[in-house]
């Protein structure tokens, strides 16, 4: 699935800025888990 490779790799990219955001959509493509 290349729109969910480019989606995490958007985010790794900005991971810095968006860490939270990373760690929230890590867990959403693992099983949308909302915390």
């Amino acid at each position: 699935m290349n729109t969910i490779k480019n989606y995490a790799k958007n985010i790794f990219d900005h991971m810095l800025e968006y860490k939270d955001t990373f760690a929230t959509a890590t867990g959403n493509l693992n099983g949308h888990r909302h915390v």
